[in-house]
């Protein structure tokens, strides 16, 4: 989010590519009491860390824009995005490639998201500082 937050703010928010890349996303405090839910209610086998609610990169950058007051900003072409991920030391994959991850077995086990809708969950990590500090300010 640090890093989506800095090229926001520096007027470079648009939508990645095609922005139809699916953004499966997961606040902390969820990603917390997910954990908390595995030790009181083991789960064998594989279960999706994430939201029931992916989003799309251009709806992300658009809600992430909108949050911190930012105008319309220009869309990335890929070959921006394999330049930018190369001066950022990561992998291009990460905003060209989409995974749609639903979290079906934490639901079926009865998992309740205290922040399923990335707006929310935006706010309320805007409301703090990136470390996990409350911002007085």
């Amino acid at each position: 989010l640090d890093r989506l937050t800095t090229i926001t703010r520096w007027g470079l928010g648009g939508r990645i590519s095609t922005g139809k890349q699916w953004i499966s996303w997961l606040h902390i405090d969820d990603f917390l009491a997910a954990v908390d839910h595995f030790i009181d209610r083991p789960i064998d086998g594989i279960v999706h860390l994430t939201t029931p609610n992916p989003i799309t990169n251009a709806d992300m950058m658009a809600t992430l824009r909108n949050a911190l007051h930012r105008p319309w900003a220009p869309p990335t072409p890929e070959p921006l995005v394999h330049l930018g991920a190369w001066l950022m030391r990561t992998d291009p994959a990460l905003a060209l490639a989409g995974r749609r991850c639903i979290p079906r077995r934490l639901l079926e086990d009865g998992f309740e998201f205290a922040y399923p809708d990335f707006a929310d969950a935006l706010q309320a990590c805007l409301g703090e500082g990136l470390s996990g500090e409350r911002r007085t300010s």
